[in-house]
């Protein structure tokens, strides 16, 4: 089960085939039937659309291994109340390397399309929902599992057809921001630094990033970030892109 981490943004791509006019189609409850079919027991009925399985053009030939490590196994597993006197587990799995790319592949069939949604197969409307979607997961929902986390966030290389049609291609829209009275919390074990502040977290910074996060503070922030694994009231900096927060750099 491989997915991309925090850090490791990817490329995608997306082959629709088919070529019709590019507009604005509005999705409706039928529409997502045609398309996709529907799992109710009384009416079950298969959809006009076939995705294929997405495989990934891995950079560099090689997958990398990341760790989740859970600590309120006790609770979520035995029904204990959670503490933090627990045996984490390590949770090792593979995860594709930052700079590969995927390719999707969708093909309708245009003949069962024409029978159940006419208006769909119309000037290949169905193309154009299509497109919207691709475009809303590329921008603000990315693929796969934990995206909120930053896993399966990927940016659009690019979009075409089966017959070579060139079409735009979505990008992240990215905001910049402040978070006043944040927090910094510091993982030793990982080397990781996340900011937090209602709720809301960043991705966490490693390696060289966090290094370069630590250079920003004053030497007595740094002292208590690593003694009490916490450093509370700083500003900083995030990026959102979707549902990947970032977290770049500290306000002095």
């Amino acid at each position: 089960n491989c997915r991309t981490g925090p850090d490791q943004i990817h490329h995608g791509e997306y082959n629709i085939q088919g070529v019709g006019e590019r507009e604005k189609t509005t999705w409706t409850t039928d529409a997502i039937t045609a398309l996709f079919g529907s799992e109710d027991s009384n009416a079950a009925r298969r959809g006009a659309l076939c995705f294929w399985d997405v495989i990934p053009r891995i950079a560099g030939d090689k997958l990398m291994v990341e760790v989740m490590t859970g600590h309120q196994s006790h609770y979520y597993m035995n029904g204990q109340l959670p503490h933090e006197s627990g045996q984490p587990i390590p949770v090792y799995f593979l995860t594709v390397p930052p700079g590969s790319g995927f390719t999707f592949h969708v093909v309708c069939d245009l003949p069962f399309l024409r029978r159940a949604a006419p208006e769909l197969a119309a000037s290949d409307r169905w193309r154009s929902l299509l497109r919207q979607a691709f475009e809303h997961a590329f921008a603000w929902l990315g693929f796969g599992a934990k995206t909120s986390v930053g896993y399966g966030a990927m940016a659009a290389a690019g979009t075409g057809a089966s017959r070579g049609e060139e079409a735009p291609s979505p990008a992240f829209q990215s905001e910049e921001t402040v978070w006043e009275n944040a927090a910094l919390l510091l993982n030793p074990g990982k080397g990781e630094i996340v900011a937090s502040r209602n709720g809301e977290k960043t991705a966490p910074l490693k390696g060289k990033e966090a290094d370069a996060l630590k250079a920003e503070l004053t030497e007595d922030q740094r002292t208590r970030l690593k003694r009490k694994k916490a450093l509370k009231g700083v500003t900083v900096r995030v990026r959102k892109r979707g549902n990947l927060i970032e977290l770049t750099g500290v306000v002095s």
